[in-house]
């Protein structure tokens, strides 16, 4: 069985194609986590709800910033009482993109990890050059739930920083980049029984598919690189990464 911990499937498919893939998803894909980082897109994933192997996450992603306050809060805060999620996510710090200043971010990453805390569910994170700001405000908190570094995207540095904290690392696509050696060396450090896959579907889409549009049935391929990466037999692989999956989530 493989599993891909974080994607985006309505980016990814058309509502056609999307309708098709959840009639006949692939014999080898097991579970799936579908992520929606706003308010409209908690709404419009309850449309995809009652699919079992489909896990849904829900967040408000940084962009939502520069706009929070308490109208947004209150409306997320009803939707997923309306829609209760599997976990908070993806949420986090970019300073990569000019989505608000850092003040801003803080104050919305820490509301979403109060309520992950609040709910006792995963918390699913998102950090684009931003790792001092993250590790430190979730040292501020005594976390006793599950915490992932979605599409971990630093190096050995900071993966050696996360790894006493118990934290999951996630890896997409982009590790089997020719330019990805810190994400390989960061890999490399990982406990097996704290490693996570994922495609971030639509998004980095591994070699040989790089420049395409990214989707669920690409996820063996990663499973494929970091299995060699690791010198791990694949199916062992594959059961370690099903077995992490089931102790995050609960399943």
């Amino acid at each position: 069985m493989l599993i891909d911990s974080h994607t985006h499937l309505r980016h990814t498919y058309s509502p056609e194609e999307l309708s098709a893939f959840l009639s006949n998803p692939p014999d080898d894909l097991g579970y799936l986590v579908e992520i929606s980082t706003n308010n409209d897109e908690i709404l419009t994933s309850a449309a995809l709800r009652g699919v079992p192997w489909l896990l849904h996450a829900a967040g408000l992603y940084p962009e939502n910033a520069a706009l929070f306050g308490t109208k947004m809060r209150g409306e997320f805060l009803s939707l997923i009482e309306r829609f209760p999620p599997h976990a908070i996510g993806e949420v986090g710090l970019d300073y990569h993109w000019d989505y608000a200043g850092a003040p801003e971010q803080e104050k919305l990453f820490r509301f979403n990890i109060e309520t992950a805390i609040a709910r006792n569910i995963p918390l699913l994170i998102h950090s684009r050059d931003a790792f001092d700001d993250t590790f430190r405000i979730l040292k501020d908190y005594a976390l006793k739930i599950p915490v992932v570094f979605h599409c971990f995207g630093y190096g050995p540095d900071e993966a050696e920083k996360l790894i006493p904290e118990g934290y999951y690392l996630s890896f997409a696509g982009n590790i089997t980049y020719s330019k990805a050696e810190p994400l390989r060396a960061a890999a490399r450090l990982v406990p097996h029984d704290r490693l996570l896959l994922e495609t971030d579907a639509p998004y980095l889409s591994p070699i040989p598919n790089r420049g395409k549009k990214n989707c669920p049935e690409y996820v063996g391929i990663t499973y494929r690189y970091v299995s060699e990466l690791l010198g791990l037999d694949f199916d062992s692989l594959s059961a370690q990464i099903e077995r992490n999956f089931r102790k995050v989530f609960g399943i």
